[in-house]
């Protein structure tokens, strides 16, 4: 059986996403990062956002093939795995970031019934990252495993490389048949 697991990392600078098929292996489809204007606030960006990802969730969902699925993932024949929203001691970006983080949460329920959070620390940790790492080192070691799980060997942005590793880790707990 096949599913798919479409991993978002969300902020209001780029929102990265990748779309990984769980076969036995897992295996990068599709990645890339959305981009928005720095010079407009989060009240400014969030609808752009919201309605650039749903359009996203529309372009993923007419290319990806007609195959068996999970019969205990239907209606939809996918996962999306958003990452838990943090931001150290910053109250109001980290309601911003939960504020968006909730918008794109119900733009991903229109178009699939499984939704799951996954926290930095759990795809940190599946990948190999040390718990405590610095930022700079998880930013380089993040990008170093999505290149080698997509085949790519440059030009890939940190918040793609993040969403490829949470599509990653979501897939394999879901064809373990775990929840993510």
């Amino acid at each position: 059986m096949i599913h798919y697991a479409i991993g978002i990392d969300a902020s209001y600078a780029a929102v990265g996403w990748a779309v990984v098929k769980s076969t036995g292996q897992p295996e990068v489809l599709m990645s890339g990062a959305l981009g928005f204007r720095k010079d407009q606030r989060a009240e400014e960006k969030l609808p752009v956002i919201v309605s650039q990802v749903a359009e996203l969730f529309r372009q993923i969902l007419a290319v990806l093939p007609d195959e068996p699925v999970q019969p205990a993932m239907t209606p939809a024949a996918f996962t999306v795995a958003i990452e838990q929203s943090w931001h150290g001691k910053n109250a109001r970006v980290a309601s911003q970031l939960a504020e968006l983080r909730g918008a794109l949460i119900v733009v991903a329920f229109e178009f699939c019934s499984m939704v799951k959070r996954v926290t930095p620390g759990e795809w940190q940790s599946a990948a190999g990252i040390p718990r405590r790492a610095k930022r700079a080192t998880v930013k380089k070691q993040s990008q170093h495993i999505a290149t080698l799980r997509e085949g790519r060997t440059a030009g890939m942005s940190e918040d793609e490389a993040d969403a490829i590793n949470i599509a990653w880790y979501a897939a394999g707990k879901i064809r373990m048949g775990r929840k993510a």
